[in-house]
């Protein structure tokens, strides 16, 4: 936020953020509203919220059993111990997924009380929590965009699928 505003000293702010940034443009947004400056969008685009990335388990016990993610799940249990007991900095990544990983799944959000948009590929959309949890974090509304194609197809390649929903 300090390094965006000595580019943009005031707001409005537009903010987007993709994949696992999402929760980087959401926490940037949440710390403007909180200084009393004006974020006018908030895209978020196909991330689970950060409450449900922290709460993974089943999932990784399930590919875990099945012979995939092994890794990640140890990982998890490594977070998971070392986390609650500050020990986490006694920790050595091995690679810088690993230290991304544990930023999300140490990160507790507060609410926004903006709207924000959620930008999702059909292929990820669920019936059951289209939200993906963002709705509980974002106060002032959640707008939902299914598009068509796939995760990287939203960024990349001829159909340009986000410009254009963000116009």
């Amino acid at each position: 936020v300090r390094l965006m505003r000595e580019v943009q000293s005031a707001g409005p702010y537009a903010l987007l953020g993709y994949c696992s940034a999402s929760v980087v443009a959401f926490e940037m947004a949440r710390q403007l509203e909180a200084a009393g400056e004006a974020v006018e969008l908030l895209a978020l685009v196909d991330n689970d919220g950060p409450r449900i990335q922290a709460r993974s388990w089943g999932r990784l016990l399930r590919s875990a059993a099945r012979g995939t993610n092994r890794r990640l799940l140890q990982e998890r249990i490594y977070h998971s111990v070392l986390h609650p007991l500050a020990l986490h900095r006694m920790r050595k990544f091995k690679k810088p997924s690993e230290a991304h990983r544990w930023a999300i799944w140490s990160y507790r959000p507060k609410p926004f009380g903006g709207r924000a948009v959620l930008i999702q590929p059909a292929e990820r959309h669920t019936a059951g929590n289209p939200g993906r949890g963002w709705e509980r974090l974002v106060r002032g509304g959640l707008e939902i965009r299914t598009l068509p194609g796939r995760h990287g197809a939203l960024v990349t390649g001829p159909t340009r699928h986000l410009s254009s929903t963000l116009e």
